[in-house]
């Protein structure tokens, strides 16, 4: 008995009256039977005939009779003995009606206080509402009007412009509760029916709500986030402020509320600085503010309590908070939007110094965007991944390049699906090396890998991950290990070297656990890894476990549990007197009920120097780590007063102290990033805008060794590595060029050259005489009188300024000349001397001609360098040697 189905085929879209034909083979007659989905089934038509028949059937089925949507018919025949042939399903999709939306609920109705699930809220609070929304038709819903009701009044309204075929909304409305008591609360879509749909009685969604009255009394409380600073990381030297929100909880009023802060000290807590609020209403909240200035840099732990002499508080244990800050010369740099196409998520950020890579999800795979210094985005034209399985990490480098390593799924050559872990490296112009298989690849029945993270130690790297095994060598055994890779410089699969089952036994379930995290140590290796425990309580839950070991070998033998309902470990080591310091942090709890923990442990994870913090952090979903030289940076999310919000510190294990944290933002923290080379950690993070990406950014870069000018040069330039290298070779080349030229032209003068000399050579012969000597009479040099102011040169005026020492050296040596000059002078009797006889004048010299003037005064002159001597005018400065024409200052 046996049946064929030859149409409908299944691949297009039926309606109306459905014609189905095929082959039957029975003994004895018999009934085909057709049913939809797991209904029963009925009988079509009864063949009648004895012994073996083999004949064609066809009959007429109705789709009407169905709304629209796919289905699932199978058909069988049933002999008259009662044998049933093997079942033909087919599935279908019918579409009867004309192209139209249909809006459902796809999730629940959830009341939320800033994203954590609220089982009752207290009367004028404010909270969330929220859906899911789909639409299953096939047309587009345009201008969707969705209503929030409460006991059927309209509390609040929103419009959507579109929602296409097929696509999923998350809606969110708010609730102002006002009434105390158990409330019902509906969400209405289309409610006055402007929309045609399909079908219109999956509209309307309701549940029920406590409203609770406010505690009588004043009940003033410090919320989760209630501390921030102004600016957001204070600065050493400057002053700063410290501000706090102050909630009543309670239904009455509180006057004259103190509030005081105190500062951790050596000495221990001291008061600092006191305010007082005048009033805080019922229900309401006030903000109180405190400057303050610190000289250095690291962690202010601070406590801020509210007393008051007339305050009647319903609860004095929330009066009172602690909390710390980061004083660092650091500043956090204004947000800029991320757009992404619809359906597109961000996966991670990749810093690479002054540039970088965002890798997005997309179709299934995974996207490349390239930022630039100011963090604008450009897609590549490259997917790094077609077919993502859902691990992505990466490492940044000093040489400017990023390790990654992320789980995928492909086809082999069999058509198999198959998932594996691959390795690369990308750098800030999306260009990648080949792609590195490193485990083994699974079918996915066989198994999974994931939960991948990885470690860089100069060129030596460290990858780990969960492996979950079927078959386990043949025995069909369900086991979760953790493997490790570790490759020094690969270049290709098989420089890696694989450690199966270093840690063996886990007791996780892919999709509920977090990446490992693996470090380098001293001498071991370091895991934080999540595994089922029920030790100490007896109860189940999912812990936190600590092992170390050697990367080489499998087994690992010392591991520790560390935290119960952990999640998101991350860790860091720091090596510090040659003992390996590990700064860890997690998260324990959920909801409203989450806390961050953060410790500096050594490797048995002892804690050092007290060096541990447990802060409430409600709603906490984010926690990433970044090395620095000043420490550790640690950046996480929380929900605060006002939402949720983005918070910085840094932990230094070399002396130990924390400082968590400081809110730099608002929105859901999503990846952070920092190249070891950067001054800046890049930051991507929610807000009521969208994904918004911003940074950290130090006041001076890390000092890296030396600067390489080529790289300088190309940031300045805003060029990326392959452009900055194709003109960079351009720039060679050209030059090259150049210097072949003019070596060129250079050779062949100089080939000229020689050639010339060689043709122009002189032969000759010297001739020389012996004992050949030149005799010179006296008349051989005639000497002639010379006029010597014919030749003398006058000076102007600009000699005067001769200096007053050569002019006394010069009048030295006249004098010395007219001394020998002068033939000895006999001795004279001196004249006498008058006495007292007065002078007459001289007699008129009537008609005679006047007495001739006096002859022109000369001074002589000895030349230095020949010895001839001569006369010149007594008013010249300088003159030549009428022999040797050497010039003379006078």
């Amino acid at each position: 008995v046996g049946i064929t189905l030859d149409s409908p085929s299944g691949q297009n879209a039926v309606e109306g009256n459905v014609q189905f034909e095929g082959e039957y083979e029975t003994v004895n007659g018999g009934t085909l039977q057709w049913r939809i989905g797991k209904e029963d089934w009925v009988d079509e038509r009864t063949y009648a005939g004895s012994g073996g028949t083999k004949d064609m059937f066809n009959f007429i089925w109705d789709s009407t009779q169905y709304p629209d949507g796919e289905y699932r018919i199978s058909l069988r025949f049933v002999s008259s003995t009662g044998i049933r042939s093997e079942e033909v399903r087919l599935t279908m999709e019918i579409d009867n009606q004309p192209p139209a939306p249909d809006l459902m609920f796809r999730s629940g109705i959830t009341v939320s206080e800033w994203g954590i699930p609220l089982s009752e809220t207290y009367v004028n609070s404010f909270v969330d509402v929220s859906a899911e929304i789909r639409n299953d038709g096939d047309q587009s819903a345009t201008n969707v009007v969705v209503y929030l009701l409460e006991e059927g009044t309209r509390k609040y309204e929103l419009n959507i412009p579109t929602i296409d075929s097929g696509d999923i909304v998350d809606v969110t409305l708010y609730w102002n509760p006002l009434t105390v008591g158990k409330r019902e609360i509906s969400i209405a879509l289309d409610p006055g029916d402007a929309i045609l749909e399909i079908d219109e009685t999956n509209n309307d969604q309701s549940i029920e709500f406590d409203v609770i009255q406010r505690p009588e009394g004043v009940d003033l409380a410090f919320s989760n986030g209630a501390f921030t600073t102004t600016p957001t990381i204070p600065r050493p030297g400057e002053q700063f402020q410290i501000n706090a929100r102050v909630d009543n909880l309670g239904s009455s009023a509180a006057e004259g509320i103190e509030a005081q802060l105190h500062l951790f000290t050596e000495r221990g807590w001291e008061l600092t600085s006191s305010t007082t609020i005048p009033r805080i209403e019922g229900g309401s909240d006030s903000t109180v503010s405190f400057a303050q200035t610190k000289e250095e840099s690291g962690a202010l732990k601070f406590r801020i309590s509210l007393s008051g002499p007339v305050l009647s508080d319903i609860d004095w244990s929330n009066n009172q908070a602690e909390w710390s800050i980061l004083i660092e010369k650091s500043t956090v740099s204004g947000g800029r939007a991320l757009n992404f196409q619809t359906g597109e998520t961000p996966v991670d950020v990749i810093d690479l110094d002054a540039e970088g890579i965002v890798v997005t999800s997309k179709d299934g795979g995974l996207a490349l965007y390239r930022l630039n210094s100011n963090k604008g985005m450009t897609a590549c034209s490259n997917m790094l991944e077609e077919k993502w399985s859902g691990d992505f990490v990466s490492a940044s480098t000093s040489d400017g390049i990023a390790h990654i390593v992320w789980t995928r799924r492909f086809l082999d050559t069999s058509g198999y699906l198959k998932q594996t872990v691959s390795y690369s490296t990308i750098d800030s112009s999306c260009e990648m090396r080949p792609i590195q298989d490193l485990m083994d690849p699974i079918l996915l029945s066989d198994g999974k890998y994931w939960g991948i993270d990885i470690d860089v130690d100069d060129t030596k790297l460290l990858v780990a991950g969960y492996h979950r095994d079927f078959l386990t060598g043949g025995t069909y055994q369900d086991l979760t290990s953790i493997f490790i890779l570790e490759a020094d410089a690969p270049t290709s699969s098989n420089d890696w070297r694989l450690t199966p089952n270093a840690i063996s036994d886990i007791d996780v379930v892919a999709g509920y656990t977090d990446p490992i995290q693996i470090e380098y140590g001293e001498e071991y290796g370091h895991i934080l890894y999540q595994s089922m425990r029920n030790d100490t309580t007896g109860l189940n839950r999912l812990g936190l476990w600590y092992a170390h070991g050697d990367i080489k070998q499998s087994s690992w033998t010392y591991k520790k549990a560390v935290g119960d309902h952990a999640s998101l470990p991350q860790m860091k080591v720091n090596t510090v007197d040659d003992e390996d310091r590990l700064v860890v942090a997690w998260k324990e709890g959920s909801g409203s009920n989450s806390e961050l923990i953060t410790r500096i442990v050594d490797d048995t994870f002892s804690t050092i120097s007290n060096s541990s913090m447990q802060i409430s952090a409600r709603g906490l979903s984010q926690i990433v780590f970044s090395e620095t030289s000043r420490g550790v940076q640690i950046m996480h999310d929380m929900v605060g007063s006002g939402g949720p919000q983005v918070h910085y510190g840094m932990i230094n294990s070399e002396n130990p102290w924390m400082a968590i944290s400081n809110r730099i933002s608002d929105g859901w923290l999503h990846s952070v990033s920092r190249s070891p080379d950067s001054g800046e950690a890049v930051i991507i993070h929610t807000s009521t805008q969208g994904w918004v990406i911003r940074a950290v950014i130090d006041d001076s870069k890390p000092n890296t060794g030396a600067i390489d000018i080529l790289e300088e040069l190309r940031f300045q330039l805003g060029l990326d590595e392959g452009s900055f290298n194709i003109l960079v070779g351009g720039i060679a080349i050209a030059v090259l060029l150049l210097c072949t030229i003019v070596l060129g032209v250079m050779s062949t003068r100089a080939v000229r050259w020689m050639g010339g000399r060689r043709r122009k050579t002189a032969q000759g012969v010297v001739m020389l005489e012996d004992d050949v000597v030149d005799v010179i009479d006296d008349d051989d040099i005639p000497v002639e009188t010379i006029d010597t102011s014919s030749i003398v040169e006058v000076v102007g005026a600009d000699l005067e300024t001769t200096s007053q020492r050569q002019d006394r050296r010069q009048r030295r040596a006249n004098q010395q000349e007219v001394a020998q000059m002068s033939p000895d002078a006999p001795n004279l009797t001196p004249p006498p001397v008058n006495q007292g006889m007065i002078a007459e004048p001289i007699p008129p010299m009537g008609d005679r001609p006047p007495l001739p003037g006096l002859p022109p005064m000369n001074k002589p002159v000895v030349c230095p360098e020949c010895g001839s001597r001569f006369d010149v005018a007594f008013e010249l400065k300088m003159t030549r040697c009428p022999i040797c024409a050497l010039r003379i200052d006078l």
